[in-house]
């Protein structure tokens, strides 16, 4: 336990007074533990110099190296790593890949610029995760342009972006996707606008307007529309849920009633209030449509629900037999009338 305290206390000593030793190197050894100008603890246990140099070994371009005996050595050197950058922190699975060696492909570095974080792996120095002063990360890619880039050098995968309130206008948080480096902004993107108040998947690669080509938005509200872009002004207004710039195609539309009552049987009730034709005729010369039914300005305006519509065409069909059948005994009675008239003749 002395020991460990009198190490430690030289230790910090010789860290303190490191640029006024000016003696031979090295300045103190005690077993494991060797202090040079630059320290070094534990090289002793390895036995040999992870630089083919002869024991005891210098480290001058770190100012802290620490080696623990392990299944085939670990090493933690503080200073300049074998990269080319200002300064980091190497650790190291063998110690024998320690330095140019073969087998450098089990160690892990992180690096620090002026500027940057790198965090680096193998003898090849592959970047594999950049910290950026900007405050931009980058995984796999050393300059990401991005809050947060991740790249893979696979052909298949996909380079993804990820940008914070810094996209074109600054009102914005954007995910954007792509598959070519060359596309600044990504071939696909979903971001949330704060003018428009609402989620937009847009394709911002090949845009033909300065915010991109959108394809689909859903508004803070729940309202979602397809191929409109929030930002210009509409003509179209109501409690809609969803609009299709364009119209769409389907095999099927299905339209679902609330209640019974929301569909035309009410017309063959009793109680139901058959205007008369003469009403009906009357109405259609002053407003140049159907009673209870919509104008074209109306539509045009509010557009047409399906399900009422429906309904209401079938009102009218409804009542049209309505009309037929009164017609018809109408007709039957003139009929008899003739009838009886022939018989008295």
């Amino acid at each position: 336990m002395k020991l460990r305290i009198l190490t430690i206390v030289l230790i910090l000593f010789s860290y303190s007074a490191f640029s006024q030793w000016t003696g031979t190197d090295p300045v103190i050894q005690s077993g494991a533990a060797i202090i040079h100008k630059n320290l070094t603890i534990g090289k002793e246990l390895f036995g040999f110099s992870p630089y083919g140099v002869p024991s005891p070994i210098v480290l001058p371009k770190r100012k802290l190296n620490i080696f623990r005996k392990h299944a085939g050595g670990l090493a933690y050197p503080l200073g300049a790593p074998l990269s080319s950058y200002t300064t980091g922190l190497k650790i190291v699975h063998n110690v024998t890949a320690f330095g140019p060696s073969p087998e450098q492909n089990y160690n892990w570095e992180i690096a620090a610029s002026k500027r940057h974080l790198f965090f680096h792996y193998g003898n090849d120095n592959r970047t594999l995760l950049t910290m950026k002063s900007n405050g931009r990360i980058g995984i796999g890619i050393t300059n990401p342009d991005a809050t947060l880039q991740v790249r893979n050098n696979n052909s298949t995968s996909l380079d993804s972006h990820l940008e914070g309130f810094t996209l074109m206008d600054g009102n914005q948080a954007s995910l954007l996707l792509g598959s070519e480096t060359n596309a600044p902004y990504g071939e696909w993107g979903i971001e949330y606008n704060q003018g428009a108040q609402g989620l937009n998947f847009w394709k911002p690669s090949g845009a033909t307007t300065g915010h991109g080509n959108y394809y689909m938005f859903i508004k803070n509200n729940g309202k979602v529309s397809i191929g409109l872009d929030p930002l210009e002004p509409t003509t179209y207004n109501g409690n809609y849920k969803l609009y299709v710039a364009d119209g769409i195609m389907t095999e099927r539309v299905k339209v679902a009633l609330h209640t019974s009552s929301d569909w035309a049987d009410y017309v063959f009730a009793e109680d139901y209030d058959l205007k008369p034709l003469s009403y009906v005729k009357s109405f259609i010369e002053k407003n140049k449509h159907l009673p209870g039914v919509p104008s074209a300005d109306e539509v045009v305006e509010n557009g047409i629900d399906l399900g009422k519509m429906d309904a209401l065409l079938l009102q009218k069909i409804e009542e049209l037999t309505l009309y037929v059948i009164e017609l018809e005994k109408k007709i039957e009675k003139q009929n008899q009338r003739k009838v009886k008239k022939c018989t008295h003749e």
